[in-house]
């Protein structure tokens, strides 16, 4: 097992996260999902319906602040990676995200970019960049993800904004759509930072006709506060189990998602901190009734086995796989 950060790891090799089949349209904050002040100190009130053009389009709505890309068109069966990027016409301190979801979105990796990107709309059939920083992940159904009240994202006027989307059309017609984050903003003043640490393993080969299990452990090399996860496997995932102990023999149980919903991968909260010297495993469960094996891959029709967390107090992104 390995600890890594992204500087040495492409991040396609890390996940390619969500899968979206879900119904519904990107947009708004969820009815009734809306983060509570209490949790953030964010006014959360849902924003209203921003406006969406081929150039995309910022919509200022009180406390929140709806990030939009411009439409985009998907043939039938076509699979597509797009990136979007756009600068920020105002200083920003994020403590809350949420979306909606795509029936043909399979993830969003949302970044401030360290180096300049193309405005607008490019092919981007890449993982990740090293330039770039992650501030949310998501894939199918609706999430959001929250920080506690001393914690937020800074983001300065002109910090260029980018949504990398994995696009998948599965159905029998054309689509075309727009992607949009809801982003919050919270008075806390110098706010911890917020990044991702990601447990998990590539060691995925699913034999067909029945089902299996995959399992990655990890050593935990350095101190770690979570205060969210989003388990992520593709259609044939069916339960995931996260354990933590002083040792292989003394695991407890601190994260579950059992059932597994390929069409609703969102995001949990999760008060969790790990110690130098930690032992995690991280069990990912399968159905593959298939006559071929599944193996590991971005393809929705491969297979993953990742639990990405969201963790205060760290300023880049890195990651623990086996």
């Amino acid at each position: 097992m390995k600890t890594r950060s992204l500087g040495s790891m492409a991040f396609a090799t890390l996940l390619a996260v969500g899968c979206g089949q879900s119904s519904g349209s990107m947009g708004l904050t969820p009815p009734g999902s809306e983060p509570s002040d209490a949790a953030t100190g964010v006014d959360a009130a849902s924003a209203p319906e921003a406006g969406s053009s081929e150039a995309g389009s910022l919509a200022d709505a009180g406390n929140a602040y709806v990030w939009r890309t411009g439409t985009f068109d998907l043939a039938p069966g076509q699979e597509r990676y797009l990136c979007f990027a756009k600068t920020l016409d105002e200083d920003m301190t994020v403590g809350a995200y949420s979306n909606e979801g795509q029936p043909f979105v399979h993830h969003v990796i949302f970044v401030r970019t360290t180096a300049p990107e193309p405005d607008g709309f490019s092919e981007c059939n890449t993982g990740f960049r090293n330039s770039w920083n992650p501030l949310y992940i998501t894939g199918a159904g609706p999430s959001r993800l929250e920080f506690p009240s001393d914690a937020g994202h800074v983001l300065p006027k002109g910090t260029q904004l980018m949504a990398q989307l994995h696009l998948l059309n599965l159905g029998a017609q054309p689509v075309a759509g727009t992607a949009a984050i809801s982003m919050y903003r919270t008075s806390a003043a110098n706010p911890r930072p917020v990044n991702s640490y990601i447990f998990g393993t590539m060691k995925v080969n699913l034999p067909p006709m029945q089902t299996s299990e995959v399992v990655g452990t990890c050593s935990v090399r350095e101190p770690l506060k979570f205060i969210a996860a989003f388990p992520h496997m593709h259609m044939l995932g069916t339960a995931m189990r996260f354990e933590v102990g002083a040792s292989a023999e003394a695991m407890t149980t601190v994260f579950q998602r059992d059932p597994f919903n390929f069409d609703d991968q969102h995001i949990d909260p999760l008060t969790l901190d790990l110690a130098v010297g930690n032992q995690t495993r991280l069990t990912c469960k399968y159905d593959n009734p298939k006559p071929t094996a599944v193996t590991y891959g971005e393809s929705t029709l491969n297979e993953m086995c990742y639990l990405i967390g969201f963790a205060v107090d760290r300023t880049n992104i890195s990651a623990c796989i086996q």
